[in-house]
């Protein structure tokens, strides 16, 4: 991913030095960090709404997954 963000830049015109690999990479991780958030979210979710059904006998959803 960080040679796709790499090319975008050069793409663009804003690569070429030491400052712009090290922002590059920045991304990158804050784009990781992100998606790892996303996936724990997910999870966290999934999990509670398996405890729910347990004891209501309905699976909750949340209601920004019924709008989707």
């Amino acid at each position: 991913m960080t040679e796709m963000v790499r090319e975008q830049m050069s793409h663009n015109g804003f690569f070429g030095s030491e400052i712009d690999d090290v922002a590059a990479e920045e991304l990158v991780t804050q784009r990781d960090d992100l998606e790892q958030w996303e996936q724990t979210l997910t999870d966290a979710l999934a999990a509670f709404a398996d405890a729910s059904a347990r004891h209501s006998g309905e699976r909750w959803v949340a209601a920004a997954a019924l709008a989707m």
